[in-house]
């Protein structure tokens, strides 16, 4: 896993992990599902199972708009939104979905983005069928990119799965394909 995808990982559960916290009775983690997260790490709780895109579409449906978020290089939480001038807003839901005081000291800011979460999400799930291709290592809501990530393991698939991205009608300027080299299962090295 890249540095920045270990970021990503080690900067959901901290949110996961306070969403526990602040969270009503009955809220139990799938600490196997949290060791194995890539941005979707599920969680028990009464009613079913929940995901991290699911939390991040919480925090949409009380902050239209919403697209994803990070940290940035500077410690600052850094927040996708279509207009900007509604981060007081889109603060007030991280903090209802994922507890109080977990915006990083180093406070929030907010960069325009192309998308809300829950577009990105319908075409992640859309696109998920891209996985039996052969070559297709990863499909995964970017919020930390404000897109759809894409992962294929070498370049001689590229064709096979742009002819895909292009039949599924999801904005080809809302994807990034990304080469991540062949995933080998752990246990099989």
């Amino acid at each position: 896993m890249t540095r920045a995808g270990c970021l990503r990982v080690s900067i959901a559960a901290a949110f996961l992990a306070s969403a526990l916290r602040e969270s009503p009775a009955g809220v139990t983690v799938a600490a196997a599902s949290v060791a194995s997260m890539g941005g979707a790490a599920p969680f028990a709780r009464q009613g079913g199972m929940q995901t991290y895109d699911d939390l991040l579409l919480r925090v949409e449906r009380q902050a239209p708009g919403f697209g994803g978020m990070f940290v940035g290089a500077d410690g600052r939480l850094v927040v996708f939104l279509l207009d900007p001038a509604t981060l007081t807003k889109a603060r007030t839901a991280i903090e209802a979905v994922f507890g109080a005081g977990q915006i990083p000291q180093a406070g929030i800011r907010a960069i325009p983005g192309r998308y809300t979460v829950s577009q990105l999400k319908a075409w992640t799930d859309r696109l998920n069928a891209l996985l039996e291709l052969p070559g297709v290592t990863l499909v995964d809501l970017d919020d930390a990119r404000n897109c759809v990530t894409v992962g294929v393991d070498d370049r001689e698939v590229l064709p096979r799965v742009e002819a895909a991205l292009t039949a599924s009608g999801v904005p080809r300027e809302a994807i990034v394909l990304q080469i991540t080299g062949g995933i080998t299962p752990v246990g099989r090295q």
